[in-house]
């Protein structure tokens, strides 16, 4: 049976329709592999939902407060994962889901709330996970290689792109254009004479019947409420475009086009100031109080300027098309079902070759190669001992548990773990240091603080640390070599 994902975003012409677009980006991404369920309020604007969405309705009297509740009594089955995506789904709505049993994906553009959410995707530059107040088992997942954009977009974003002169405007101010900032940027442009052509795209909640005013220029093209192919097909025929800091400046960079850009609310300026410093974007700032003969400048100043190469450069830098892939994957790691036990006996031969593997053995303070009765003799004593632990990680898959990596703790606190290396490089370090942090806590008698030792060159194992909440400590010599000592201290969160 396939399984479910519930998405959860609501959207219209008084709040802005980003959230519901974001949301379908993920639902194109993941429907091939999922059954998905759209959940919206009533009062969202339905005619922007593609029609062939499975979309259920909350009714008005739900409020947020009662929603997990809710969603639990009507999706018992094998629906076990949310998307959800907007301001609303603050840190109480998150604590609710996750106290109903569910697994939470939030989405996430500004890192105001606490965060409960077993995973966060931030496709804004300029966030790290240190600007994150969460959970020890949330984990983050920043930046354009995250990029929620909807397949046709991403697939674009692999291909090459030849540089045209520019002669054709694309202008996009998102669903509503409350400021009516495209009829002012179109007057602006039909003064500049290298621009002969212009498209001009609007949403389903653009209110304004002002436009339509020019529609007998033959210079200009209308278009509402476009498709995936039919946007994209009208960028690729444009080589110039306007368009807020928004998801749709994400869009534009996949087709790798000269952009000018700005911002008109508050959640536009992180991206747009992130673009700008790394050359992505011309940067006309904040657009609130725009009027045409701003925009007009800002366009002869950009058509003067030889930018234009490098921000399509660098465009293709931060856009490589993989996102898709990488959001599955990490569904793909909270869907399976992953349990922690206590090593046996019979796992005598699994830890020998996990600790003789050659990047375990790199990255050890011991770096000899260990021989099997020393190794014998260890193992024994752990399993054994009432002072240490020693854990592996299973991943359930059909009817088969298949072995991860192993955590241990010694009787002092100390964690070392290692991933089998057929589960290297899949995001799943943090994920064996939480579960293995949950077992220490709830089944050891006389716990401690928990100490990681780390070399100090193996940056990768310390993002994973610091990932679930260990804080730098100290620098150490071992054996006149440099390593880094990290702590974990119980919280109220834990």
């Amino acid at each position: 049976m396939t399984s479910k994902i519930i998405f959860r975003a609501d959207g219209n012409s008084d709040s802005g329709l980003g959230h519901l677009y974001r949301i379908f980006a993920v639902v194109e991404m993941l429907k091939a592999a999922y059954e998905c369920i759209l959940l919206t309020k009533q009062t969202s604007q339905l005619d922007v939902i593609p029609n062939d969405y499975n979309t259920h309705l909350i009714p008005t009297d739900i409020h947020y407060e009662d929603e997990a509740r809710w969603i639990k009594h009507n999706y018992k089955s094998n629906s076990k994962t949310i998307i959800a995506d907007g301001y609303q789904f603050n840190e109480n709505y998150q604590k609710s889901i996750k106290n109903e049993g569910f697994n939470l994906v939030y989405i996430d553009d500004l890192s105001r709330e606490y965060m409960y959410a077993d995973v966060i995707i931030n496709h804004s530059l300029g966030f790290s996970h240190l600007d994150y107040r969460k959970e020890a088992y949330t984990r983050c997942y920043l930046g354009t290689k995250y990029a929620l954009l909807r397949p046709l977009f991403l697939e674009t974003a692999k291909k090459a792109k030849v540089i045209k002169p520019i002669d054709t405007l694309f202008i996009c101010f998102g669903g509503s254009d409350t400021n009516d900032l495209t009829l002012k940027a179109l007057n602006a442009a039909l003064n500049i004479s290298k621009i002969e052509n212009i498209n001009i795209v609007v949403g389903a909640a653009y209110k304004k019947k002002d436009i339509y005013d020019v529609m007998s220029n033959k210079q200009i093209n209308i278009y509402k409420n476009l498709s995936e192919s039919s946007l994209l097909k009208v960028m690729l025929n444009s080589n110039l475009a306007l368009v807020p800091s928004s998801n749709i400046l994400y869009e534009i960079c996949c087709v790798k086009m000269p952009t000018m850009s700005g911002y008109y609310v508050e959640n536009q300026k992180g991206t747009y100031f992130s673009l700008k410093s790394k050359k992505v974007i011309y940067g006309i700032g904040d657009m609130t109080k725009f009027e045409s003969v701003d925009f007009e400048k800002a366009f002869t100043n950009f058509l003067n300027s030889n930018e234009k190469e490098l921000l399509i450069k660098n465009q293709s830098d931060l856009f490589d098309g993989l996102a898709k892939q990488r959001i599955l994957s990490i569904l793909e790691q909270i869907n399976c079902t992953y349990r922690i036990r206590e090593a046996r006996e019979d796992d005598i031969k699994l830890f020998f070759e996990w600790a003789n593997e050659k990047q375990t053995r790199l990255m050890s303070i011991n770096k000899s190669t260990i021989l099997f009765e020393d190794h014998v003799r260890w193992f024994k004593n752990q399993i054994n001992s009432d002072e240490s632990k020693l854990l592996v990680l299973e991943q359930r898959k059909l009817k088969s548990l298949i072995p991860v990596g192993q955590v241990k703790f010694n009787k002092d606190g100390v964690i070392g773990i290692a991933l089998d290396k057929n589960f290297r490089g899949k995001g799943l370090s943090s994920l064996l240091i939480k579960k293995g942090i949950e077992y220490y806590w709830k089944n050891t008698p006389n716990k401690c603080d928990i100490t990681a030792v780390i070399r100090k060159d193996n940056s990768i194992s310390a993002k994973s640390f610091v990932s679930v909440g260990f804080k730098y400590y100290a620098d150490i010599i071992i054996d006149n070599e440099e390593y880094l000592e990290y702590k974990y201290k119980k919280s109220k969160h834990d």
